[in-house]
C-alpha cells in the first residue's frame, strides 16, 4: 500500500503521534502535513485538485467516518486528490454530500453516507454499501468524534458520558471490528500470507488510522469524557496493533492539539461560561482573546478541545 499523506508508511504497526498543542496551521504540500506556529489552533486545509499523475493511493478506497466537515472533510479530500475512492460517513447527510459534490468537482471519486458509528446496525450497513459500491476498504480513517461536556465530574450526567464514549471509543470499536472481518476473511479464503518485518511496514493489507486528541495524552479538567474516551482510544490502538499485525494490518493513533473550528469554539463557549465570562469572548477564533489569554494562565485548563 502506498505511503499516505499522513506518513503512515514510515510508523511501526502501533506507533502514537500527537501534534503540539500550541501548534497553529496544519496544511498540506506535496503529499505531507506541515505546521507552522501562530495562536493556539490548528486550522485544517484540503488541497483542491486531484494528482495530475494519478496519485499513490488510485485504485484504493477509503473510509472516513466523521467526513463531513473539519479533520474528516480534510483527509477525505486529500485521499482523493491522491486517487482513492472515497466513502465518506457522518450523521449530517448535507455534509457529506457537500464533500462529495467537492471531491466530484475536484474529478475525484466519493461515495456519501449518513450513518451513527454507535449503531451496530449502522456501521454494518455503511461498510456492506462502501465495498459493494468501491470495493474492499483498505484504509479506515476513525475520525468521528464528538466533544461532549464541559463541566465538572459532578455535574455531568450519565446520559452525556455515555454518549461520548459510545461515539468517539466505542464507534472506533465498530467500525474497526466490522472492516476487520471483512479483510481477514478475505486474505483467509485466498490463501494470502501475511506479510512479515519490513514488508509488514509498507505492505499492509489495511491500515486503521485512529484520530485521537492531546487529551488523550494529558490530564483536561471539566472534560472528563471526552478525555476518558481519548486515552481508551489509545489503549485500544495499542491493543489492536498488537492482534492484528500478524495478518499485516497495521493500527496507528493520531493525537492532535487544538483545531479551529466550531468543535472548539463549542469548547472555549462551555469554559467560557463555566468561568463566568462572556460567551462571545470564546467565540473568535481568528484572534487571541481575552478568554483564550485566561485560559492559557491557567495551569491544565488551555483550549485543548479541538478534536
Amino acid at each position: 500500500m502506498g505511503q499516505s499523506m499522513l506518513a503512515m508508511r514510515a510508523l511501526p504497526r502501533h506507533t502514537l503521534l500527537h501534534l503540539p498543542a500550541k501548534s497553529a496551521f496544519l496544511s498540506q504540500s506535496s503529499g505531507r502535513l506541515n505546521l507552522q506556529h501562530a495562536q493556539g489552533c490548528i486550522r485544517v486545509l484540503a488541497p483542491m485538485a486531484a494528482n495530475e499523475n494519478g496519485g499513490r493511493f488510485r485504485g484504493h478506497v477509503v473510509l472516513v467516518t466523521g467526513a463531513s466537515r473539519g479533520i474528516g472533510r480534510v483527509i477525505a479530500r486529500s485521499f482523493a486528490g491522491e486517487g482513492a475512492a472515497v466513502a465518506l460517513v457522518s450523521t449530517k447527510a448535507d455534509g457529506v454530500k457537500r464533500v462529495a459534490d467537492e471531491i466530484a468537482a475536484s474529478g475525484g471519486r466519493a461515495l456519501p453516507l449518513e450513518g451513527d458509528v454507535s449503531s451496530e446496525a449502522d456501521v454494518r450497513r455503511f461498510v456492506a454499501r462502501t465495498e459493494s459500491a468501491l470495493g474492499p476498504i483498505q484504509v479506515l480513517v476513525n475520525n468521528a468524534g464528538i466533544p461532549g461536556p464541559t463541566a465538572p465530574l459532578t455535574e455531568v450526567t450519565l446520559g452525556d458520558w455515555e454518549r461520548v464514549l459510545a461515539v468517539n471509543l466505542t464507534g472506533v470499536f465498530l467500525c474497526s471490528r466490522e472492516v476487520l472481518k471483512g479483510v481477514i476473511a478475505r486474505r483467509d479464503a485466498h490463501g494470502t500470507p501475511a506479510p512479515t518485518g519490513q514488508s509488514a511496514r509498507t505492505s499492509a493489507i489495511l491500515a486503521i488510522i485512529n484520530i485521537g486528541s492531546i487529551a488523550g495524552k494529558i490530564s483536561y479538567p471539566q472534560r472528563a469524557p471526552y478525555a476518558s474516551a481519548k486515552w481508551a482510544l489509545v489503549g485500544l490502538t495499542l491493543t489492536l496493533a498488537e492482534e492484528v499485525g500478524r495478518h499485516g494490518i497495521r493500527v496507528n493513533c493520531i493525537c492532535p492539539g487544538p483545531v479551529e473550528g466550531q468543535l472548539i469554539e463549542e469548547v472555549i463557549a462551555a469554559r467560557a461560561r463555566s468561568m463566568n465570562l462572556p460567551e462571545r469572548a470564546g467565540r473568535k477564533t481568528n484572534s487571541r482573546t481575552p478568554l483564550r489569554g485566561k485560559l492559557r494562565a491557567l495551569p491544565g485548563k488551555g483550549p485543548r478541545g479541538g478534536r
